[in-house]
């Protein structure tokens, strides 16, 4: 009798710890502020119990918290390090000047009204750049478009933005482009989360013959994403968009791999009566080389009819565009997996390799069993890159530095570049503006020099009135203007 009352008690006894667990696990997982029965509950547990189930019942959850919120102070002071080195560089060039090439520059930065979406590299571009007539246009990721006068960025000025209104809102209905809170996210057949708020945006803009075009990422269908481009009269009251290019074929983010920050969207106009754009391969790797589909390619679109041809393929995320009209000569840059960044000579109907062909190797969750095959290029029947590097800078657009700017810097290039790979210092390799001479027939580099900047930088332009560029800062939401030490 007093065994099987034992065995009774024993198994009473489980029953009420396995339970008091249990409610125990339920109560500290359920957050307080959607449930206010639970906050009631734990405020009336004693702070002593409280301790004691945390170093006991909870020790392994506890210290995965400390372990996620330590990590999260290690990041924050990284990325705050980064941004006092930014700002110790530019105090450094107002005072003494950063000299390259006998060349001394000074940074300044003025603050931009767009919302910052780029968190640790992820996120909506801050601002695209263009001018037009006395005023610089401004197109932030999410589409708010801002002008603003040069003299505005001199160092001793105050901005004055002014919003241009337009139907954005009613061409482009996707939530995805509009929402700056990083909660539009769907999982693909993987079970990957592909995050559609910080990669559904603007990808470019130009300014030709007084009409702004602004390249974005389209939902085509529902759920189906590619490169498109909208066109409106230029007009700083009001701005009506309307279709000037939208492909037929698209990719999801319900399938396989889809990078929204691969898919290109940079622009210019090509003798006279052509646009050129870059079309990424949405980490979609094979279509790059497929010449049924758009992607990673450079398409040629006609400016009166809309025709539209492949104009070079075998790219992967083409981010920079230049056409040198007096040479006929076109420059890309593009970015590659984990090495691998390149300067291209862009040549009609030619094959770039990707990803058959490339320097850099893959990482994260484009590892596959799909190349690159080969590193060479040329030797395997691809066209060499111009320049890559090892260690990638994130490099971005490409602009050529102007005679009147600095006459030692003629047949002079500035590259932008983001966050980019962590050198062996520790150090990114990117946040800089890279400066780059060719040979006469721009197939080789002849010199390469940086000037850090210390934040990502988006976009450049050239402003004639400041004598001086412009560079769109990501990390916070600047607009800075590089200009030389007088």
């Amino acid at each position: 009798m007093n065994s099987k009352f034992k065995n009774k008690f024993l198994k009473i006894s489980a029953i009420v710890v396995a339970v008091a667990v249990v409610f125990s696990t339920i109560i500290y997982y359920l957050p307080t502020e959607k449930y206010s029965w639970v906050k009631t509950l734990k405020e009336s547990i004693p702070q002593k119990y409280k301790k004691k189930f945390k170093s006991t019942v909870f020790a392994i959850p506890e210290l995965n918290k400390k372990i996620i919120l330590m990590n999260k102070e290690i990041k924050d002071l990284k990325v705050q390090a980064l941004l006092n080195k930014s700002e110790i560089n530019l105090l450094e060039s107002q005072i003494d000047g950063i000299k390259i090439k006998d060349v001394k520059f000074e940074i300044s930065k003025k603050h931009i009204p767009f919302a910052k979406t780029v968190n640790y590299g992820d996120g909506k571009p801050v601002s695209y750049m263009a001018k037009f007539k006395d005023d610089i246009i401004f197109v932030a990721g999410y589409g708010d478009i801002l002008f603003a006068k040069p003299k505005n960025f001199l160092k001793d000025s105050e901005p004055n933005y002014k919003k241009i209104n337009n139907n954005l809102r009613k061409k482009i209905t996707d939530d995805a482009f509009w929402d700056l809170d990083s909660s539009i996210i769907v999982k693909d057949k993987t079970g990957w989360n592909n995050n559609l708020s910080n990669g559904v945006s603007v990808k470019g803009i130009l300014l030709h013959d007084e009409n702004l075009y602004i390249a974005y990422l389209r939902e085509i269908k529902e759920r189906c994403y590619a490169t498109s481009i909208l066109k409106a009269e230029m007009n700083l009251s009001f701005l009506e968009f309307k279709d000037f290019y939208v492909p037929k074929d698209c990719i999801s983010p319900l399938d396989t791999e889809f990078l929204p920050h691969a898919a290109g969207g940079r622009m210019v106009i090509y003798k006279e009566d052509k646009m050129l754009l870059t079309v990424g391969d949405f980490s979609h790797f094979n279509i790059a080389q497929d010449d049924n589909l758009n992607f990673g390619k450079i398409i040629s679109i006609d400016l009166k009819t809309g025709d539209t041809k492949f104009f070079s393929k075998g790219h992967r995320n083409p981010q920079g565009l230049l056409y040198l009209k007096d040479k006929d000569v076109i420059l890309s840059t593009e970015h590659g997996p984990k090495g691998g960044d390149e300067i291209n000579k862009i040549i009609e109907n030619e094959n770039y390799g990707w990803p058959i062909a490339s320097y850099g190797i893959q990482f994260g969750h484009e590892q596959k069993k799909l190349g690159p095959v080969y590193n060479k290029h040329k030797e395997n029947g691809f066209a060499e890159p111009i320049h890559y590097w090892n260690i990638n800078p994130g490099i971005g657009q490409i602009i050529e530095i102007p005679e009147n700017f600095s006459q030692s810097l003629k047949n002079h290039f500035f590259i932008t570049s983001l966050s980019g790979s962590v050198d062996k210092d520790g150090s990114y390799k990117g946040e800089s503006l890279y400066m780059v001479s060719f040979n006469e027939n721009y197939d080789k580099i002849i010199s390469m020099d940086r000037l850090y900047i210390g934040e990502r930088i988006r976009d450049i332009i050239y402003e004639e009135e400041l004598k001086g560029f412009l560079i769109a800062m990501e990390n916070t939401s600047s607009i800075g203007y590089v200009r030389i030490k007088k």
